[in-house]
């Protein structure tokens, strides 16, 4: 009886034993892993600050930091990441300041024309030469014009992630938006001229511009907003609701995956305090106490695509049913600019 005892006793011990060993493995292999991602977290650091001394940082170089932050790494990583990935962006955009090309579009013919349809016809000989000085001349123009609206925006809003903002503004200015990552983004103003660049799963609505809407490098971009023109390059799996003052001012190059649809309706809601107490209000869309409507025509179904010269519709982007047709709202705590009708 006694012997029998002991055996089960032995070999409670031993269980014991070797369930502690296995969680003593277990601790230490989970150790090591997070050692070893830390110590990876900290060579990617360490290439990001390298990088940035030799004037090399890119975009893939930003994403990685970003990638890095998502994981969820310790707080003391996460500061250092996320002053990095600060600097990063920083030297990105510097680097653009200085050597960014203008933005322009490319007028030649990338796709053939259907089968069974005529290619465009050539130009003579005798006008392709004034015709391309002409072009370079005004492309030249347009380079300097571009370069010296992005550096005097009077507004500008950059380098975020996960950024929610409200910009106040008054009506006529110029905004800058850049290099913003799961970001939202509303002007309660009417700016002149909106540039959008590098902005990635981000949602941007604006009141009316008074001009143009500039957008390029962009991914997963939401955009609400209404302009003369919208010229888009370099975009990829975004969606525009807009509205088009003018025939054919809404145009693309290098894009694929872009969603266009009508914006229904722009509104501002407005968030009144009032001692600890806080309304959302809708009011009417009002700028120097004159209505703003958004623009019911449809122009901006006819989309230009200088990728696609051929014959019917680019494979580039899509017209939205109206099914996706989409409404936004501006929320203000300005309590003086915008009034409950």
């Amino acid at each position: 009886m006694e012997d029998s005892m002991e055996k089960k006793r032995a070999a409670m011990l031993a269980r014991l034993e070797g369930r502690g060993k296995k969680a003593a493995e277990t601790k230490q292999a989970s150790k090591a892993t997070r050692e070893k991602e830390e110590r990876t977290l900290e060579e990617l650091i360490e290439d990001s600050r390298v990088e940035i001394e030799n004037g090399i940082v890119n975009e893939m170089t930003e994403k990685r930091l970003v990638e890095a932050i998502s994981l969820g790494p310790s707080a003391y990583l996460e500061v250092k990441l996320r002053e990095v990935l600060a600097d990063v962006r920083k030297s990105i955009l510097e680097k653009e300041t200085q050597t960014m090309a203008a933005f322009t579009f490319y007028t030649g013919i990338k796709n053939p024309p259907p089968r069974g349809q005529a290619a465009p016809p050539p130009m003579s000989d005798d006008s392709s030469d004034d015709v391309e000085e002409e072009e370079e001349e005004e492309g030249d123009q347009e380079m300097e014009e571009q370069r010296e609206e992005r550096r005097e925006a009077d507004i500008q809003c950059i380098a975020h992630h996960r950024h929610e903002e409200t910009i106040e503004g008054e009506d006529g200015s110029s905004v800058r938006l850049a290099h913003l990552d799961n970001c939202s983004i509303s002007l309660n103003f009417c700016p002149s001229t909106v540039h959008l660049e590098a902005l990635t799963d981000t949602t941007v609505i604006m009141l009316p511009v008074q001009t143009s809407i500039l957008i390029y490098g962009s991914k997963r971009l939401r955009l609400f907003g209404e302009a003369q023109q919208i010229r888009v390059h370099d975009v990829e799996e975004s969606e525009l609701h807009v509205g088009v003052r003018g025939v054919g001012g809404l145009i693309l190059e290098s894009c694929k995956g872009v969603l266009v649809g009508k914006c229904m309706k722009l509104s501002v809601v407005l968030l009144y305090i009032r001692g600890n107490s806080y309304y959302l209000l809708n009011c009417s869309l009002r700028s120097s106490g004159d209505p703003v409507p958004i623009h019911e025509g449809d122009e901006w179904r006819r989309a230009k695509d200088f990728d696609w010269l051929a014959e019917g519709q680019s494979p580039n982007w899509r017209e939205a049913s109206e099914e996706e047709w989409k409404v936004a709202d501006v929320v203000t705590r300005s309590v003086e600019k915008w009034k409950k009708s």
